[in-house]
């Protein structure tokens, strides 16, 4: 309801309002993506062993790769259904945008991001270290954080957390080695494009309101908006499963298209493949889950298997 309502009235605004001169696209939105290059052209060793553009390429096909395997372990092992992991997989790949942007990090890598969450969703640790990972590298996964600490709420939070912690400190070790740590914080700190809130920059790239004079008029009420729709998965449903889990992560990575600055509303393969996994999910009943287990009691049964 909420995206149908919202959506309902930014056609109905956006389509009344005299038709203007896009803005420059800009750089890319994100400072890790951005500065890849340079990072990875000045380490000694990769400079030796690979070419840096390849390297990227490599990347571009590992997070492809790294999607369409997720969907399927999805539908195989948390779905029960082989048959539905191979029918995510193949509508994914059948999206004109899979193609369109397949050599775009800044689509693609959160996409997978997004999947190894939900298939790894009983790995707290795992889930937690690339939460952290996405919210270095595009920023919004950082929204989708309540909304994990709550479904992890009393089933492996600290877990989770610890997971976030290792992630960002990470990334943080690789740009203190580098000397731009510093600079890099305040250049996201300071991004227009994130900063909905600042009625005092216009966004710097294309988006669905940077060619409006009183932008802020739009983006601010989408954006207040919106954190009342994360609030509100937090405590909406209180005891969440797997059946809850997809098709929150899908609205709130699709409500960011909104009020986001950088070429907002055309990031599709942020949430297309959760959309994909919400029409073919089964009911919530079949993904009730069990209780989360512990790593003692993982070591246990698998010691107990070996045996």
């Amino acid at each position: 309801v909420w995206l149908a309502v919202t959506l309902l009235l930014v056609f109905a605004v956006t389509t009344a309002l005299p038709a203007f001169e896009s803005s420059r696209p800009g750089e890319t939105g994100s400072v890790l993506i951005e500065r890849a290059p340079q990072v990875l052209a000045n380490q000694p060793v990769i400079e030796r062993l690979f070419d840096v553009q390849r390297l990227l390429a490599g990347l571009n096909v590992a997070c492809h790769l790294i999607t369409v395997l997720g969907l399927f372990w999805i539908g195989y092992r948390h779905f029960g259904k082989a048959m539905l992991g191979a029918s995510a997989a193949l509508l994914y790949l059948l999206l004109p945008y899979s193609a369109y942007q397949a050599r775009d990090l800044l689509h693609i890598a959160p996409a997978a991001i997004l999947v190894s969450m939900v298939a790894a969703h009983r790995l707290p640790s795992v889930v937690g270290f690339l939460l952290g990972l996405g919210c270095a590298l595009v920023n919004f996964p950082i929204f989708l954080a309540p909304l994990w600490m709550s479904y992890y709420y009393g089933k492996g939070l600290g877990r989770c957390l610890l997971g976030v912690g290792l992630a960002i400190a990470l990334v943080a070790g690789i740009l203190w080695s580098g000397g731009t740590l510093w600079q890099e914080w305040q250049t996201v700190l300071n991004w227009p494009d994130w900063r909905a809130w600042d009625v005092s920059r216009r966004p710097t790239g294309e988006g669905l309101w940077s060619g409006l004079e009183l932008h802020y008029a739009y983006r601010v009420p989408l954006f207040v908006a919106y954190l009342v729709l994360v609030v509100a998965s937090v405590f909406w449903p209180r005891e969440k499963t797997l059946g809850h889990l997809i098709p929150l992560m899908a609205a709130l990575t699709v409500g960011v298209q909104f009020w986001y600055g950088r070429a907002g509303g055309t990031y599709v393969l942020w949430y297309a493949p959760l959309l994909i996994l919400v029409i073919l999910r089964p009911n919530f009943r079949d993904l009730a889950e069990r209780p989360m287990p512990s790593w003692r009691e993982r070591i246990r049964d698998w010691w107990q298997r070996l045996a």
